[in-house]
């Protein structure tokens, strides 16, 4: 609850770093608004002065609005375009660096704007982020084409100006927010995950604790009576409760040695003793202990040992136990007469071994997390079977020590398939 405390505090800290960010932004947005509106008024002063005082400027503008109002009194047809580039190269020296960012247009109109004496191509085109600015031309111009002339200008794409201007603060704010919003991400991920992981482990403790609790009250109801019956001198009831002791007592020695074994392996200081032998032989020899179990239960074990190249490299003692643990689960987790079919076959460079049961099955949504950690499928009354949710985590580390893979196919009530595929040594291939 505690951990749940400091996410809500940090999302609330993250929103309000968010919210002041946008202040800051949005306040700058303003301030370059303002320096924006204040050159452009500079720069209508220094168009104002160019129509008005004696220059070349002023002396075509006043030809060309003398000859707007008299075509017959100049010869000059390219007098607007001369016009309009010198009024683009003064905007541009103004401007500087930033004549390159901007989009702009301008042109020379006349009070209510009917009448357009020279303009840019795309001054009559609008849009939503334009601003306008304009300035009257009096002077010499006004009396030649006897009207009020302005000089206007629309600067288009404002706000994608004004972000620009704001590059340098924008894109570290974003990287930033993002950076934390990841952050967050994976401290609530993590904070799940370990929320899971401690019912997991918990889990596993009570399941540990009702199969140790088991044979050491056996161990300890047996003690008594062995006491007994020695003082009784009863011989054969000693000699079957000692065995009885050393039955229990192999039963704790497994549990312990599982834990052990996949404590070893987290901590990597674990090494494989790797040896070159038979796969089949190495079967065979698990299947004349492992048989009568299955017979006892009315059940069938088949085998299938196809593979022509059955020579693998495989620490003999930990592959032992991967294929234990396959065939045992096939057996624990078949409610009528059991079927288990163990397989090899050839496949390029690997040797493929299968068990196969028609057990109970497993979900398809389950099938991925079976190798986690004392994970256990929790539906059914699958919690009735015996386990840790160790063993196919064990399986499936020893297998990719053995650069092998480990697949499962299941269906739900239909039974399971789980697949090893090792390695054939480069000169057995």
């Amino acid at each position: 609850m505690r951990n749940w405390i400091i996410v809500g505090i940090v999302i609330i800290s993250l929103l309000g770093l968010v919210f002041v960010q946008y202040s800051y932004l949005r306040a700058g947005l303003l301030l370059e608004r303002a320096r924006l509106d204040q050159r452009m008024e500079h720069l209508l002063d220094e168009m104002y002065l160019k129509l008005v005082r004696e220059n070349n400027v002023r002396e075509m503008t006043i030809r060309m609005l003398v000859t707007e109002r008299n075509p017959l009194a100049s010869p000059e047809l390219i007098l607007p375009d001369r016009l309009r580039d010198s009024l683009h190269f003064l905007i541009r020296e103004f401007l500087g660096a930033d004549s390159l960012r901007m989009d702009y247009a301008f042109a020379l109109t006349d009070e209510d704007e009917k009448h357009v004496f020279v303009a840019t191509e795309d001054f009559l085109s609008e849009n939503d982020t334009q601003v306008s600015y304009q300035r009257p031309i009096g002077g010499l111009a006004m009396r030649a084409c006897n009207c009020r002339p302005y000089f206007r200008l629309h600067i288009q794409n404002t706000l994608n100006y004004l972000v620009g201007r704001l590059a340098y603060l924008i894109i570290p704010t974003v990287i930033f927010i993002l950076f934390l919003a990841i952050c967050l991400g994976l401290l609530i991920y993590y904070l799940d995950h370990q929320r899971k992981l401690d019912i997991i482990k918990n889990d596993f403790i009570n399941n540990l604790t009702h199969e140790l609790k088991t044979p050491v009250f056996s161990i300890g109801m047996l003690s008594r009576m062995l006491k007994t019956a020695v003082g009784k001198g009863q011989n054969e009831k000693v000699e079957e409760y000692a065995t009885l002791i050393e039955k229990e007592n192999e039963v704790i020695k497994g549990h312990v040695e599982r834990v052990l074994e996949l404590a070893s392996l987290e901590g990597r200081n674990y090494q494989m003793e790797k040896q070159r032998l038979s796969l089949h032989n190495l079967i065979g020899e698990l299947l004349s202990s492992f048989g009568p179990q299955v017979q006892a239960r009315g059940g069938k074990l088949q085998p299938e040992l196809k593979a022509i190249n059955d020579w693998v490299e495989v620490d003999p003692v930990h592959f032992r136990n991967v294929i234990q643990n396959l065939l045992d689960n096939a057996l624990k987790y078949q409610t009528d007469e059991p079927f288990i079919e163990i397989s090899t076959r050839d496949e390029e460079d690997w040797l493929v071994v299968s068990v196969l049961d028609r057990g109970i099955g497993i979900a398809t949504d389950q099938q991925q997390k079976i190798f986690e950690k004392f994970y256990r499928v929790p539906s059914g009354n699958l919690h009735q079977v015996k386990g840790f949710g160790l063993g196919l985590n064990y399986v499936r580390q020893i297998v990719k020590a053995h650069r092998g893979q480990i697949k499962v196919f299941s269906k739900a009530g239909e039974g399971s398939r789980f697949e090893v595929s090792l390695p054939i040594p480069g000169d057995y291939k």
